[in-house]
C-alpha cells in the first residue's frame, strides 16, 4: 500500500540534500528501476494465477493418466500371478 505521508517526508528529506537537477533525475531513475523490476502489478498477479490454473489442470490430467497406467499394471500383475499359480499349483499338489 502506498503511504503518502511517508512519501512526502521522503521528498522533503531529498530536497534537504540540495541535489542538482541531474542528481535528482538519476536518483528518480534508480527508484523507478527498482520499483518496476521488483513490484508485481495486478496484471502480473493475474498472469501468475492463470499460469498456475493451467499447470493445475495439466497436472490433474497427468495424475489421472498415471493412475490409469498403475491400475493397468496391477491388473496385468494380478493376472500373471494367478496364471503362474494355476500353472505351478497342479505340479506341486501331485
Amino acid at each position: 500500500m502506498f503511504d503518502k505521508l511517508r512519501f512526502v517526508k521522503g521528498v522533503r528529506a531529498i530536497k534537504s540534500l540540495k541535489l542538482t537537477q541531474k542528481e535528482a533525475e538519476d536518483f528518480a531513475q534508480v527508484v523507478e528501476n527498482a520499483m518496476t523490476e521488483t513490484v508485481a502489478t495486478k496484471a502480473d498477479i493475474a498472469d501468475l494465477k492463470s499460469d498456475m490454473a493451467n499447470l493445475k489442470a495439466e497436472l490433474k490430467g497427468e495424475i489421472s493418466a498415471m493412475e490409469i497406467r498403475i491400475v493397468k499394471w496391477l491388473i496385468v500383475q494380478f493376472i500373471a500371478i494367478v496364471g503362474l499359480m494355476l500353472t505351478v499349483l497342479p505340479h506341486v499338489i501331485n
